[in-house]
């Protein structure tokens, strides 16, 4: 009984084919065409592989394709997408103008969105060479920048940094080609060999600079700036210092008041060009001693965010130091004397850690 179902329901299906005259090319035909879907600029290989095999069919055949007019409308939205990329593509080119070094950017964006375009985009932009031309355009302000930027080094000191960094960096965004016409690139190399010389001399003129002192019991040389008081009671002052022994150096860091009152403070606040830092400590933490004056200290290994704090209260134009108790406060004003202290003291530092 079931051999005879299943014979029957095989006869319906082939005299149902048999009846609807659609050949299996046809149906590939049409099945391609659906398989089309939402047309976008991603559509054409699909369009085209359709069309193709839709032209490949018989007279006959074509006659019998069902979704001949889904074809035509895919191939009339695609048209029209390309037309809208190629003239989006166009005007974005129109819109470089005058090419100077600010259409950097401009450039770029452009080049990319004509090489993100597909292959009908492309073959339609008519002026693809004024693309071309502002490129290269540009190309050359870039080497003639790089020269100017290095030309600009002059005679090397310790404030050229800068100009040679930022002519290194500017030849460094250069394309090798373009790298190989910047006439003047051995100025770099001899530049920043004379600034790492006076850099050097200037971390042995910091370290000559500095008043040390050796425990020969803990085998520790202490190195301090000369604006260092000799005695506790003597003012009040931010500095580092220095501890160096057979391995190893570290940098120290003594916050000090000295007055008349005690303070008591806990709480320091550094204002350096009007940017905060804040330090909080313990009570037992601050250190206190007194004879005719009164003085409160605290000694601390300082963080890299400290050193940073330091680096910018050496070179500002205004540091107050604010050592804050529950009832009373002292501002200090930071010296010039001590702010050239602390630059020696981490320029020696530097240099001492280096030869560790």
């Amino acid at each position: 009984m079931k051999r005879v179902i299943c014979t029957l329901l095989i006869a319906i299906t082939f005299v149902s084919l048999c009846s609807c005259g659609k050949s299996e090319a046809v149906a590939n035909v049409d099945n391609m065409i659906l398989e089309i879907g939402e047309v976008t600029l991603d559509s054409g290989d699909k369009i085209t592989a359709a069309e193709e095999a839709a032209s490949d069919l018989q007279e006959s055949e074509y006659n019998q394709l069902e979704e001949l007019s889904v074809l035509e409308d895919a191939r009339e939205t695609y048209d029209q997408l390309v037309k809208e990329d190629i003239a989006e593509i166009e005007n974005a080119i129109n819109t470089i103008g005058t090419v100077t070094l600010e259409k950097k950017s401009v450039i770029i964006d452009v080049r990319d969105r004509y090489d993100q375009a597909n292959a009908d985009v492309k073959a339609g932009v008519k002026n693809y060479e004024a693309l071309e031309q502002a490129e290269t355009q540009l190309s050359s302000l870039k080497v003639q920048n790089v020269i100017d930027l290095i030309n600009q080094i002059g005679q090397v000191t310790l404030n050229s940094e800068e100009k040679i960094n930022t002519a290194r960096t500017n030849y460094n965004m250069l394309s090798y080609d373009e790298q190989k016409l910047v006439t003047n690139y051995a100025v770099i190399e001899t530049a920043t060999k004379r600034l790492e010389e006076l850099k050097d001399r200037e971390k042995q003129e910091a370290i000559a600079s500095l008043q040390t002192e050796t425990d020969k019991v803990e085998g520790i040389t202490w190195y301090k700036p000369s604006t260092y008081p000799r005695y506790a009671d003597t003012r009040s002052y931010i500095l580092p210092y220095i501890g160096k022994n057979n391995s190893s150096t570290w940098l120290r860091l003594q916050f000090h008041y000295t007055g008349n009152n005690w303070i008591f403070f806990q709480n320091i606040t550094i204002a350096v060009d009007g940017n905060n830092y804040y330090k909080t400590f313990g009570y037992g933490d601050v250190q206190r001693d007194n004879d005719t004056e009164v003085w409160e200290w605290v000694d601390i290994a300082p963080t890299n965010a400290d050193i940073e704090m330091l680096e910018k209260i050496a070179n500002s134009t205004e540091t107050i130091v604010r050592f804050q108790g529950d009832n009373y406060y002292y501002d200090l004003t930071v010296k010039d004397s001590d702010k050239t202290a602390i630059k020696q003291v981490l320029l020696a530092y530097e240099a001492l850690k280096t030869a560790d």
